[in-house]
């Protein structure tokens, strides 16, 4: 992650789809005094919105599937969905940033819905008729529907630190001829400690003289070795993702797998070991998938001039106490990359990544020539309501002959929005971790309590 730009095969970061809801929230209210109950009005909205996480043995800490579940915890049913807390969901149009797309798989509530729950509340939590229940819903075992490999990374102490650790684990998927993926996924072993994974592939097998025996080697950075590409990555909150029809990511045969692990120590050692899931497809895909990490990380040089820079010029610095701290850049789409020349692709979804201090990120776009259906600018994405917990990429809902395209050329605008306050949840949170008093500048960088400030951009290009 130090470089500024670098375009490598790997998953699309659709992060964190807990819901089927397909539909961008309609601004619509409804205004009822009849009474509401919770099988014939709110247990369809709980089903279709909630119980994919929110049921026994979920990634949710407590189940929605019984009334009585419901009926119990409805004050904080509604706190949540008002606040647009719940579902998780950060993107939002706002009055400088309206996506030309919506977005697939949009967890949002309608504004009927948060009503509906409301009122529901208000009148007492009735159970009503249970003849009048839709039909329950059954899950599934929670992982990678249908995985051809999971893969453990070797048992590792976390020992008790007041600084982050980053450790690379070699996994070798046993690849007997060049192969394609199509699903991922990651199951933390201790999800107390591991802050968010990134694998890569490794086809020369150079990692296996860096992990020697004990399988695993210290990598602040990245997995140290070339050529490498990236394969998936994976933050907190994020589900198993599977690329649509026809694309797919390729691995040379014989590759390894870096599992490159960012560990957040806690008060008292723990034990992880992580594993990876993957799905082979049978077929060589239409179109090859690409994800870019772009963002400024190390002093990159388009950071742009903002607030609160030395006289020396623009210095990525959020002060302590500071609010609305915004950081911004601009990073222009080369002609080539690493000797081979860049063509136009595909951007399928969009997502943001900062630390704790985050509120607020904004990706535009300026193309830097006309192009059939593409404007010459736009807004791609903002999430007004970040939250580190809840990561996602945001994937546009159109075929992949509409999606929005990125070209050599083509200026991608970053804006990123932190809050480095005690009214910061995060930083009251980071502050007891450290048993400091008050804020401090923060800086860039890769633990917790540095920052950053990138856009994930998954983009596809057809296959040769």
């Amino acid at each position: 992650m130090r470089s500024v730009i670098a375009f490598v095969p790997a998953i699309p970061l659709v992060l964190f789809a807990c819901s089927s809801a397909s539909d961008a929230p309609s601004t619509n209210t409804t205004t009822t005094t009849a009474s509401i109950t919770f099988h014939e009005h709110v247990e369809s909205i709980v089903q279709e919105k909630c119980q994919s996480c929110h049921h026994e043995g979920g990634i949710a800490p407590f189940s929605l599937v019984k009334y009585a579940d419901a009926k119990r915890l409805a004050p904080l049913l509604v706190d949540r969905v008002k606040a647009r807390t719940m579902p998780p969901w950060g993107a939002f149009e706002t009055a400088e940033c309206k996506p030309r797309f919506k977005w697939s798989h949009d967890l949002r509530l309608t504004d009927a819905e948060i009503e509906t729950i409301a009122k529901w509340s208000e009148q007492g939590a009735v159970e009503g008729d249970p003849s009048k229940a839709p039909p329950p819903k059954t899950f599934g075992a929670n992982g990678l529907p249908t995985p051809s490999d999971e893969l453990a990374t070797a048992k590792y102490t976390v020992k008790p630190s007041t600084s982050d650790e980053l450790r690379c684990f070699v996994v070798d998927p046993k690849l007997t001829e060049d192969t394609y993926i199509e699903g991922t996924n990651v199951i933390a072993g201790d999800a107390s400690v591991v802050h968010h994974v990134i694998v890569y592939a490794d086809p020369k097998r150079a990692s296996l003289a860096k992990a020697g025996d004990t399988g695993s080697y210290p990598c602040f950075g990245g997995p140290g070795i070339t050529p490498t590409s990236m394969v998936l990555a994976w933050a907190p909150g994020v589900p198993p993702a599977e690329y649509p029809n026809g694309v797919a990511l390729g691995l040379q045969k014989d590759s390894l797998l870096v599992v490159q692990i960012h560990y957040h120590p806690g008060a008292d050692p723990r034990d992880d070991s992580t594993k990876i899931q993957l799905r082979r497809a049978k077929a060589k895909p239409a179109w090859n998938a690409t994800i870019s990490l772009i963002g400024n990380f190390r002093a990159a040089p388009q950071l742009l001039p903002g607030p609160n820079d030395p006289a020396s010029g623009p210095t990525f610095l959020i002060p302590a106490g500071v609010k609305n701290h915004t950081e911004s850049m601009e990073v222009t789409i080369p002609t080539s990359l690493g000797g081979k020349p860049l063509s136009e692709m595909k951007l399928a979804s969009v997502g943001s990544h900062m630390h704790w201090l985050g509120k607020d990120l904004k990706v535009d776009i300026e193309r830097g020539s006309e192009r059939p259906g593409q404007p010459k600018s736009e807004c791609l994405l903002q999430t007004p309501k970040y939250d580190f917990n809840w990561q996602r990429g945001y994937a546009y809902d159109t075929s992949i002959e509409t999606l929005p395209t990125v070209a050599p050329g083509d200026k991608l605008k970053i804006k990123c929005t932190y809050d480095n306050s005690t009214d910061n949840p995060y930083v009251v949170q980071a502050l007891e971790e450290k048993k400091m008093s008050a804020p401090v500048d923060v800086t860039l960088g890769e633990e917790t309590l540095d920052e950053m400030c990138l856009g994930a951009f998954v983009l596809y290009s057809k296959a040769p």
